[in-house]
């Protein structure tokens, strides 16, 4: 599972990349995962693998979205998110279908709190903060 603060930080490099609301940008990257508050809530996985997570909402998300504020922020938000997350099995075509898509099965370690920060992959948390420190020396200087 892809972390909130993983969401964070590649949402922070697009968004400065491409010159877009950076605390708008950030807050559209994290919205699916607004699902992910009930599961915090009960710890445990029942919601966050299909509430938002799944062409439905991502239309409706979409959609409401571009009402207020720019289709493209929206989108490039959206994409990003669903980027990020699509190597996890999850229900993606709920309620069409209740199969699960993607090549990694979620399997959870620690209270559901702590996957807003660390998936329980140290290697892919180091790399994408090195990235992120990388990206912001070049971007700044």
């Amino acid at each position: 599972m892809v972390t909130t603060l993983m969401h964070i930080l590649y949402g922070t490099m697009v968004a400065l990349t491409f010159k877009l609301n950076l605390p708008l940008f950030l807050i559209f990257t994290n919205l699916p995962d607004l699902d992910a508050l009930l599961d915090v809530l009960t710890d445990n996985i029942k919601y966050h693998t299909y509430l938002f997570h799944n062409i439905l909402s991502s239309i409706f998300l979409l959609i409401i979205g571009s009402i207020f504020f720019s289709f493209k922020l929206v989108f490039i938000a959206l994409f990003l998110h669903y980027l990020l997350d699509i190597a996890y099995k999850r229900e993606w075509l709920y309620p069409f279908s209740k199969k699960k898509f993607g090549f990694v099965t979620f399997k959870k370690k620690y209270p559901f709190w702590v996957y807003l920060f660390y998936d329980g992959n140290i290697y892919f948390t180091i790399i994408s903060l090195i990235i992120f420190i990388l990206f912001l020396l070049f971007y700044f200087f």
